[in-house]
């Protein structure tokens, strides 16, 4: 305790005193004024009578438990921002598709792959999701069915064939 020649108390701890009645001693803002003394990567805090250094961490990272260092923020351990696979990096994340699929912003989408020719000449492609099929083509006078099996047309019952009625 500290008492003034006006009668004033004052509270002093570690050389910063306080003022009992705040009114009669406008705060100071050291921040402001750059008197305070936090070090580079600190922010500084104004508050009544004082300031504080926090830590003060980029995006990406947090302060630890015990306020004294940055630690990278796990952004997929969260909601992950990423429809498929969100990988962790130091500071930030990226996404990343499974086979089949290709990125385009955070979301996964079908790859066609029958467009770059992976069957051989005489099969045919047919895309599925995150995949591909390559199915053996039908001989002519025949057609493929729903479960993939061909099966012979009958041009005389469907009225496909080319004969001449007599």
């Amino acid at each position: 305790w500290f008492e003034g020649k006006t009668g004033l108390s004052q509270l002093c701890l570690d050389m910063i005193c306080r003022s009992l009645v705040p009114s009669l001693f406008p705060d100071v803002d050291e921040c402001f004024l750059g008197t305070h003394h936090c070090e580079a990567g600190q922010q500084c805090i104004n508050t009544a009578g004082s300031y504080q250094c926090l830590l003060r961490c980029g995006p990406g990272f947090r302060p630890n438990a015990e306020g004294t260092a940055c630690e990278d923020v796990d952004e997929c351990a969260q909601s992950s921002p990423c429809q498929q696979r969100c990988l962790n990096t130091i500071g930030s994340y990226r996404c990343a598709c499974d086979p089949g699929y290709q990125l385009r912003g955070t979301l996964c989408v079908d790859i066609n792959e029958c467009l770059r020719g992976v069957c051989q000449p005489q099969q045919q492609c047919k895309n599925t999701l995150g995949s591909y099929q390559c199915v053996e083509n039908c001989p002519p006078g025949s057609t493929r069915s729903e479960s993939g099996i061909c099966s012979d047309i009958d041009e005389c019952r469907d009225g496909s064939h080319r004969c001449r009625y007599n």
